[in-house]
């Protein structure tokens, strides 16, 4: 059978199935996820997702990339059109739970990672997420007087823990925050511009 052809504006198979193994690693977490699952939910058989990605590993390792590549390119990308240190860390708030918001598994799959401590999640986190915060917060630490980098540093942790647990908390969300905007703008701008 011939491999179909590329049709202008559909989705391209290696996306679906980062999309799909993002879903299903969230879910199911590492151990538990299997490639089939992942091939079905894309609607193709397994050996055509291992033409894709040779193993449950890579395919994990391309979609902890993939979704730590995207946050830094929104969070990155909207400190550069920010000077004013109030508005990016505004904007980074909004930034970073807007995207936990749109990308329900992105929440799912990071505290996983957290919680489970098993195999090789963590160390991956740490050589996507570690640099991803060191930029941020030298972002954020250059606009400030006096350099308050690890001040700068636990606020940010604290405000992306928050997120991802409200985003990861399902039907709890309204009953434990509510449905107002939250007080993560307040808090961090508490915590890093006043004494």
């Amino acid at each position: 059978m011939a491999r179909p052809k590329n049709v202008p504006g559909a989705v391209p198979t290696r996306v679906r199935i980062l999309d799909a193994a993002e879903a299903v690693f969230a879910e199911q977490g590492f151990d538990r996820a299997r490639l089939a699952d992942v091939a079905e939910r894309v609607g193709i058989r397994r050996p055509s997702l291992l033409y894709h990605f040779a193993s449950k590993d890579a395919l994990y390792e391309a979609v902890v990339q993939r979704a730590f590549g995207d946050l830094g390119v929104v969070l990155l990308g909207m400190l550069g059109d920010t000077g004013e240190l109030e508005s990016a860390l505004e904007g980074l708030v909004e930034t970073f739970t807007g995207f936990v918001d749109g990308r329900p598994g992105f929440a799912a799959l990071v505290l996983r990672e957290f919680l489970d401590g098993r195999g090789g999640g963590q160390v991956l986190l740490s050589q996507v997420m570690v640099p991803l915060l060191d930029q941020v917060v030298a972002e954020v630490d250059a606009r400030m007087p006096g350099g308050q980098g690890e001040r700068v540093r636990l606020a940010l942790l604290q405000i992306a823990s928050t997120s991802l647990l409200r985003s990861a908390s399902g039907d709890l969300r309204g009953p434990l925050w509510g449905s107002g905007p939250g007080l993560d703008k307040d808090f961090l701008r508490r915590m890093v511009l006043e004494d």
